[in-house]
């Protein structure tokens, strides 16, 4: 796994000896992109924790990737590993630390040539993909690389495929559509998700000694109630909530003892 977008460079399948699944530059992973509109797709580079991982028969672990895009928001994936499996669970979060709500599209990408030079050869039969392969409505359609077209549109999977193997990318919550498209004899299919992000809401435990002054503003009772319906409240918040309904009443009695009647 490289830094870079958190793609994998390789990928073997012990079966009858070793398949690589994955040609570093050819055929593989792209990693996390960031897309806007107008703006070219920005490949998000990774811290990881930890640096490596091994396991042990069927056991299971995790690696943690914490990266920025350059314009405030920051991703973190989280990647599960099984021992007895070759799938990987993938968890994204996308957190905005910028002072304005942003709009992006998060795409996670596999691509393939459509066609290979001469002096590269197949390490086993059917290592190339030779076809798009998606399901929509509960069916699976097919298409070969040559004949592949833009397209985005709802389904449940989308993958590449052999005469002897699927590598597919299967989303497990709402809001990914899937994608395909081919440019310069390069196909690339892709989950996206659209986000629109707002600035993140730091809790009041994170304060530290200025906690007891954040209670006294008029607007943290505010949004620590609206915490406490989505995320959960932090320890002690009710403070705020009686600072701010004390000033709505200040605020209140002010206005009704400065205004003007007839």
């Amino acid at each position: 796994m490289t830094s870079h977008g958190g793609e994998l460079s390789a990928w073997d399948l012990i079966y009858r000896g070793e398949k690589p699944m994955i040609i570093p530059g050819r055929l593989g992973p792209r990693g996390v992109t960031v897309e806007r509109a107008g703006q070219p797709p920005r490949v998000v580079d990774f811290s990881l924790s930890p640096d490596s991982l091994e396991l042990g028969r069927s056991a299971t672990g995790e690696i943690t990737l914490v990266g920025e895009d350059g314009f405030g928001l920051r991703i973190t994936q989280t990647l599960r590993f099984r021992a007895d499996g070759y799938d990987v669970d993938r968890v994204i979060r996308v957190e905005n630390r910028n002072r304005a709500p942003q709009t992006a599209e998060i795409a996670l990408g596999w691509s393939t040539p459509v066609t290979w030079a001469k002096d590269i050869t197949e390490k086993f039969q059917g290592q190339h993909p030779t076809r798009v392969a998606r399901s929509v409505n509960g069916n699976a359609r097919r298409e070969e690389l040559a004949k592949v077209t833009d397209l985005v549109g709802e389904g449940r999977w989308i993958g590449l495929e052999s005469e002897w193997y699927l590598s597919a990318l299967v989303p497990r919550s709402a809001g990914f559509r899937l994608a395909e498209t081919k440019a310069n004899d390069v196909v690339q299919v892709a989950l996206l998700v659209w986000f629109y992000v707002t600035p993140v809401i730091y809790p009041l435990r994170l304060a530290g000694g200025l906690r007891g002054w954040l209670a006294v503003n008029p607007l943290t009772g505010c949004v620590e109630l609206m915490r406490a319906a989505v995320v959960g409240a932090d320890p002690g918040w009710g403070s705020s909530l009686v600072w701010c309904a004390a000033w709505t009443v200040v605020f209140t009695l002010n206005g009704r003892s400065s205004g003007s009647y007839r």
